[in-house]
C-alpha cells in the first residue's frame, strides 16, 4: 500500500537525506505532489516503511555510534585547536628569541673589537636603546 508523506517523513522512511529525496523527485525516481498548502508530498510504499521499522534497532545502534564518533571527533578538534594556539605562541617566542640572539651577537662582536678599532667606528655599535633591552 502506498501513502503520501512529507519530504521529511520520506527521508526517515527511506533512510535518505533530504537532498537525496529531492534529487530522486527531480529525476522521477520518486513520485511527488503539492498539497493544498503548497507543501511537497512524496509517495512512499508502506512495505519500505515497514522494512525500515524492522531495522530500527540496528539503525539506532549505528546512529548512536555515529553520534559518539562525532563527539569524539569534536573533542579531538578542540585539542587540535588548543595545540595550534600553543604552537603559534611558541613560534612567536622563538622569533623573539632569534631577534634577541641576533642583537646579542652584534653586541658581542662589537665588544670583542680592540679599542682602537672602536675609535671612529660608532656606526658598528648597535643603537643604545637596543643595548638597554638585554
Amino acid at each position: 500500500m502506498e501513502k503520501w508523506i512529507s519530504v521529511t517523513g520520506a527521508c526517515q522512511a527511506l533512510d535518505m537525506s533530504e537532498r537525496t529525496v529531492r534529487r530522486h523527485i527531480k529525476e522521477g525516481k520518486l513520485e511527488s505532489k503539492l498539497d493544498e498548502k503548497g507543501r511537497r508530498l512524496v509517495l512512499v510504499e508502506e512495505e519500505e516503511d515497514q522494512a525500515n521499522d524492522r531495522r530500527t534497532p540496528e539503525v539506532d545502534e549505528l546512529r548512536a555510534e555515529v553520534a559518539r564518533l562525532k563527539a569524539e571527533v569534536d573533542g579531538k578538534q578542540d585539542l587540535i585547536d588548543e595545540f595550534r594556539k600553543q604552537l603559534d605562541t611558541m613560534r612567536q617566542a622563538l622569533q623573539q628569541a632569534q631577534v634577541n640572539l641576533d642583537h646579542n651577537q652584534q653586541l658581542l662582536a662589537y665588544a670583542q673589537l680592540p679599542w682602537w678599532r672602536k675609535m671612529g667606528r660608532k656606526a658598528l655599535m648597535p643603537p643604545p636603546d637596543q643595548a638597554d633591552d638585554t
